[in-house]
């Protein structure tokens, strides 16, 4: 009967290690977009609410972007799919280049992507802003890719902001006058 229950006791083991991996690749998959590696939505947003959660118990600034490629459904149209998963893709690597290290990029909807900017006020994230704008433009013209440019909103929290959705509205606002 011991024999058994070591036996048994060491296939636990073996499953418990041999599958630790398989946890990290689920958790990758559910919290990353597969074509731009930026966080899904609901990942950015997770992270987003919290980073208000901790403005709101410790007032430090905090910004967002809401960067979103111009021109893009007719690309789709005009060229394919294909090629606006490439311009995508693209995008979404200038733009995680021009953040910093404690930013966080997310795909917020179909060429639309959202960036928050722990410790970052306006004027800050605006030059950020201006830095993404400017780093898409760079992009080289390729035969698999057009001229890519980005539109940005930018919006900071505000004293009496309570939810992030407030801060995003604004940014959304932003990004509206800017297209």
């Amino acid at each position: 009967a011991c024999f058994r229950i070591v036996v048994l006791f060491r296939m636990v083991v073996w499953l418990l290690v041999g599958t630790e991996p398989l946890p990290s690749a689920f958790q990758l998959l559910a919290t990353h977009d597969g074509l731009t590696g930026a966080f899904t939505r609901r990942a950015a947003l997770q992270m987003a609410d919290a980073e208000m959660q901790r403005w709101l118990r410790h007032p430090q600034p905090v910004a967002v972007l809401l960067p979103d490629a111009d021109h893009f459904k007719p690309l789709n149209a005009v060229d394919g799919h294909l090629v606006g998963d490439t311009v995508l893709h693209d995008i979404a690597a200038q733009v995680i280049g021009a953040l910093r290290a404690s930013d966080r990029l997310g795909r917020f909807g179909g060429e639309e992507f959202v960036a928050v900017l722990p410790a970052t006020d306006l004027a800050a994230a605006v030059a950020v802003a201006e830095q993404v704008v400017a780093s898409v433009r760079s992009l080289p013209v390729l035969p698999d890719r057009p001229r890519c440019t980005v539109s940005v909103g930018v919006a900071s929290a505000q004293a009496d902001d309570a939810r992030f959705d407030q801060v995003l509205g604004r940014a959304d606002a932003a990004l509206y006058l800017a297209k």
